[in-house]
């Protein structure tokens, strides 16, 4: 009898403590993340810097910190410039604009892991944004990611043909597909878009290269050197043209353009 007692009022407590723990898990509200909390892993600047414009006087709205970060952007602050439009997510709540400039600082500094991060979110917001797409894109080719990173840069385009970046891009993905004709198209689009970019020459000059034709590789190339003489990768690519030729003396006049004599040689 003390036994059968004893399971009734365990059992009874049982019901009543699950009743219990299933009000308490029911009742407690989940807490969502603050746009502080959202925003403050996409700022990842040096602690010396943060503090910095920490001390300075805090922008009121989200128009005041992003016309600070584009002030800061354009002089090669990229840091204060990165933590100015997080300030202004935080302030706002978030935006297509000010994140996708966000991914630009990333991108610029070589951090394709925020950069990344910073395009997505703005696709939350507008999944057809075309800046968000193409700089996705162009991330996910320097992670070379590159399916994902066609598909985007491809839907950019199709949104936008003028995008000379996405066109560059596509053009990458081409030639390391072996495509070289759908690359040379690409790259012949990017330099009608940007006729000064020794990057876009240099590029067209390889998948010429590429596809046999050294002649039009070789006058790309010597194009992207006369407009930027500082552009290692023409000049490499000149010796290269010239080694291959036998040319050997015009090779390492070219090279040492960008190599000491002794690698020249």
């Amino acid at each position: 009898m003390v036994s059968q007692a004893f399971h009734q009022c365990l059992s009874k407590a049982l019901i009543v403590l699950s009743a219990l723990i299933f009000s308490a898990c029911s009742t407690t509200p989940t807490k969502e993340a603050t746009p502080e909390e959202s925003y403050d892993s996409l700022y990842s600047g040096s602690s010396k810097d943060k503090t910095a414009n920490e001390a300075a006087i805090a922008a009121e709205t989200p128009e005041e910190a992003v016309e600070r970060g584009d002030e800061a952007f354009w002089k090669g602050q990229h840091d204060i410039a990165l933590y100015e439009y997080v300030e202004a997510l935080k302030l706002s709540g978030g935006d297509v604009e000010t994140l996708n400039k966000v991914g630009d600082v990333h991108y610029t500094l070589g951090d394709m892991d925020n950069a990344g991060q910073a395009y997505k979110a703005s696709l939350e917001l507008e999944e057809d944004d075309q800046h968000a797409l193409q700089g996705l894109g162009l991330t996910q080719l320097r992670t070379r990611d590159y399916a994902q990173a066609k598909i985007n840069l491809g839907q950019a385009l199709e949104i936008n043909p003028d995008l000379w970046h996405a066109h560059n891009g596509m053009g990458t993905i081409a030639d390391i597909e072996g495509d070289y004709t759908t690359a040379i198209e690409h790259y012949q689009a990017a330099l009608r878009l940007n006729p000064r970019s020794a990057q876009i020459l240099n590029n067209l000059g390889y998948s010429e290269y590429l596809s046999g034709n050294w002649h039009a590789a070789m006058m790309r190339f010597v194009q992207a050197v006369n407009i930027d003489p500082g552009f290692d990768r023409a000049w490499y690519n000149i010796g290269l043209m010239y080694t291959r030729q036998g040319n050997y003396e015009d090779a390492f006049v070219a090279f040492r353009n960008v190599l000491g004599t002794p690698q020249a040689y």
